[in-house]
């Protein structure tokens, strides 16, 4: 079946308007991000996926200059432990548009006790309960 101009005219606009939402297909790149993956009893696993730049920036993460310098993976696990914390896992570097990100895993008892932990101060974590069910809070801000 033959396809009209105006047809094909709007099917281009549909093809380029698909193509200018995906550019980023699996969502918004962050620098930096925390997921927290919290059970009913308080305790929680923290994952946080970081540029070194945002490490640095927002945490006082000694970063090398270079690109190509090995990065220490023990001053990342040194930042996220504590008394509070246990940190299960710092990856492997990977590579993203010519920045380096590292993914910090950080298991904590309870997560009231987060703000504690140098890398969490910027909030408050709250757990109530709330008629038959919890509420959690995560406000972000001086605390």
């Amino acid at each position: 079946m033959p396809v009209s101009p105006r047809q094909a005219l709007a099917l281009a606009a549909l093809a380029l308007i698909a193509l200018a939402s995906c550019a980023t297909p699996f969502g918004r790149q962050y620098e930096y991000e925390e997921e927290v993956y919290l059970d009913l009893d308080g305790s929680a696993t923290i994952v946080v996926n970081s540029s070194l730049a945002a490490l640095a920036a927002l945490h006082g993460l000694d970063v090398p200059l270079d690109p190509a310098a090995p990065i220490d993976r023990d001053a990342i696990r040194d930042m996220y432990m504590s008394p509070v914390t246990a940190v299960t896992r710092v990856s492997r570097p990977w590579r993203r548009d010519g920045r380096r990100f590292v993914q910090i895993r950080v298991e904590v008892s309870d997560v009231r006790q987060l703000p504690s932990v140098k890398p969490f101060a910027w909030a408050e974590y709250g757990m109530t309960t709330l008629g038959d069910g919890l509420q959690f809070v995560q406000q972000l801000g001086p605390v």
